[in-house]
């Protein structure tokens, strides 16, 4: 009945919230012998700390060792309390305004969850998202090792679903900027790279996978040597033939993916390759002239003075606006629009960014860039120049 009021009630609550915290933490005492009683007050729980906000970072002294004991898999009770135990820790980090010491001690917890298989995977995934975006450094230097290990050593026995989970984890982790990230994140991230060689996953993997490397190659090239070097050694090839194959596969893909702030996010990371003097990309410059130009026809509109804007650009219109419901806005929802804030998708002006990239490919090439130019197929050219002078 209580969970059923304070669902109900939502943020009303906060001004009775009082009196009942006095009196769960006694039935929480009470009821050591009742598991299904405290099935019930972590319910409850779940929902006052919903209604509550950032208030019932109050409740950490309780609510810390509540945590402790529902995600010990050492004790018995877990087998009732996991499931409720998990959902509270979900909705506590994402009501909290930094990473108090109470919820760093629990993510010795984390690893072991991960080792049980995939019936509590989505809550733990979640969990640990919800970590990497309110302390990335803590996570990285604690737990990041272990549970990069436990995700890629499962990530082949995954349906789709969990891989998607696991490789938008991945894509956080990159986007919070964590220190040594890359290095960490390696064993998923040459898993990534195969499955870009192999070119099999269906089209939602395949933007995810494109997704994760355009933020490598952004971030650096050599990063993006590395794994094709690492790809290399494990598919039995060499370098260039890895990083042709790959280019290829995302040339041809790229039309599969939907999403234009993922399909901006390629088409930087395309861009960013022109400079790269490679004569991988040299040698498929024309398919990757031609997938910029139709990430430009996408994203490129007229506002309503009619000057031509990039529609993805912090402040144009909603582009950021991706919290699910404005009135209701988490702590988590504020450090994920917070992030998204600092994204090259929201921050870098597509067709300025084409535009600097050619102009110093055009000074690195001298002559052979005229030659480029010329054999790039006219419909392709005429496109590329409503945006940039090539």
């Amino acid at each position: 009945v209580l969970s059923y009021l304070i669902e109900r009630v939502g943020v009303a609550i906060r001004p009775v919230c009082s009196s009942l915290l006095h009196y769960l933490p006694l039935l929480w005492e009470e009821s050591s012998k009742h598991e299904m009683l405290r099935c019930a007050i972590l319910t409850a729980l779940v929902f006052i700390v919903q209604g509550l906000g950032t208030v019932s970072e109050g409740l950490l002294p309780f609510l810390g060792p509540v945590l402790d004991l529902a995600t010990d898999l050492t004790q018995e009770s877990h087998v009732y309390l996991l499931e409720d135990g998990l959902e509270l820790w979900l909705t506590v980090l994402h009501n909290t305004a930094k990473p108090f010491d109470t919820l760093l001690n629990l993510l010795h917890r984390i690893p072991p969850l991960l080792d049980t298989g995939t019936e509590n995977l989505r809550n733990t995934v979640y969990i640990i998202q919800a970590y990497v975006l309110l302390c990335p450094s803590e996570v990285m230097a604690t737990i990041g090792p272990s549970v990069v290990k436990e995700c890629a050593i499962m990530y082949p026995d995954l349906v789709d679903d969990g891989r998607l989970m696991v490789l938008r984890l991945v894509e956080t982790w990159i986007r919070s900027a964590a220190q040594n990230s890359p290095q960490v994140l390696e064993p998923l991230l040459v898993t990534v790279m195969e499955a870009v060689h192999t070119g099999q996953d269906y089209p939602v993997l395949m933007s995810l996978h494109l997704s994760i490397l355009s933020r490598l190659i952004l971030s650096s090239h050599s990063l993006f040597s590395q794994l094709c070097l690492a790809t290399a050694t494990s598919v039995n090839s060499n370098h260039n033939d890895v990083a042709g194959k790959v280019l290829d596969v995302w040339c041809d893909k790229m039309a599969c993916v939907t999403a234009p702030e993922r399909r901006k996010l390629l088409a930087l990371a395309l861009a960013s390759l022109l400079t790269t003097e490679s004569p991988v990309v040299l040698s498929r410059v024309y398919m990757v002239f031609l997938n910029i130009a139709e990430a430009l026809n996408d994203v490129t509109r007229p506002d309503e003075s009619g000057n031509i804007v990039d529609s993805l650009m912090a402040g144009q219109g909603d582009a950021v606006l991706d919290t699910d419901d404005i009135d209701y806005e988490t702590e988590h929802d504020s450090r994920k629009r917070h992030i998204a804030m600092q994204d090259p998708v929201h921050t870098v002006v597509l067709k300025d960014y084409v535009q600097s990239q050619v102009s110093l490919m055009s000074q690195q090439l001298g002559e052979n860039y005229k030659e480029i130019i010329m054999n790039v197929d006219v419909e392709t050219r005429d496109n590329l120049l409503e945006y940039v002078t090539l």
